[in-house]
């Protein structure tokens, strides 16, 4: 049963990953998980409480909201309301919740629309920061979604990215959902090793070739972090709560058409939980995570 071994494939499982998990899931997991990945990119972009200058910001395949909910949560109310923030994505589905978060968590200056990061149609010269946290990775073409930005970008603007880095110690989910599959009854493939980006486009994994490449593309004054930490779930079901949706990325990415037949989703989750409930003894535990942080200023 052959798992699958093509970009295409994986990338489009991923698609499916993104449309099947409820708006509570998206959510969940902007609050509770991304939350401390992301929110290191805003200080580095120069983003703290004491801003007090008005921002044009743009967030390109936004996702679930992490961004614009952190800048919501950090910026003072005068500054929020003589500020725009364009939230976008190339999902209509994603768009649709982000729009939702805005009207229920009443995001100040805050629009949402369908976009594509490679090729916005947004005016040169139009904001003052733009930011794409967990996208370089995913996007097909990432160094054209840096020259949109250059477009973009006022002078003296700043942009800001976040990826995953491999570091096997601070694997995320991946240690647990390995070792689940390996205990199922039957053949489970799980990819060894989980990739960290879906695309051939450089190595966005690596902070060496993220600072050259983002100043060969242009970009000045640059700065490259890794910030490595640990997230605390509570237990098994908590952890499926976050993180079983990957179960369909994986099922769909690495598994024969004839064994996802004859095993759903619904059972690889059942198995999956009891496994981690066993592993772990009923109690919580914390997961290692280890993402980079990319920052630099356009000068035109």
């Amino acid at each position: 049963m052959a798992a699958a071994t093509n970009l295409a494939q994986v990338t489009k499982s991923l698609a499916a990953l993104y449309a099947s998990p409820t708006d509570h899931q998206h959510i969940l997991v902007a609050k509770r998980f991304l939350r401390p990945l992301v929110s290191p990119l805003l200080p580095q972009m120069g983003i703290t409480e004491e801003t007090s200058t008005p921002l044009q910001w743009l967030d390109l395949a936004s996702g679930s909201g992490v961004v614009p909910q952190e800048l919501q949560a950090i910026l003072s109310k005068d500054v929020l309301e003589n500020s725009t923030f364009l939230i976008s994505d190339l999902s209509p589905s994603l768009v649709e919740l982000l729009n939702t978060r805005i009207s229920a968590e009443k995001w100040v200056g805050t629009s949402a629309r369908v976009l594509n990061a490679m090729d916005t149609g947004l005016q040169d010269n139009s904001y003052t920061h733009v930011s794409v946290s967990m996208g370089l990775h995913l996007i097909p073409k990432p160094n054209d979604v840096l020259q949109e930005a250059i477009r973009i970008l006022k002078p003296g603007g700043i942009f800001g990215a976040t990826t995953p880095v491999n570091d096997p110690s601070h694997a995320m989910w991946q240690p647990d959902l390995s070792s689940a599959f390996a205990s199922f009854p039957f053949e489970a493939p799980f990819p060894n090793p989980c990739p960290t980006q879906l695309h051939d486009q450089g190595n966005w994994s690596d902070a060496s070739w993220v600072e050259l490449n983002l100043k060969e593309q242009g970009f000045q004054n640059v700065m490259v972090t890794v910030i490595r930490g640990t997230f605390h779930v509570e237990g098994a079901e908590d952890f499926m709560g976050i993180f079983g949706g990957m179960l369909m990325w994986l099922m769909n990415g690495w598994w024969s058409e004839e064994l996802r037949a004859e095993h759903s989703v619904d059972e690889v989750k059942e198995l999956t939980q009891k496994y981690l409930e066993e592993k772990h003894g009923g109690k919580g535990w914390d997961l290692g995570w280890s993402v980079m942080y990319a920052t630099g200023e356009v000068q035109k």
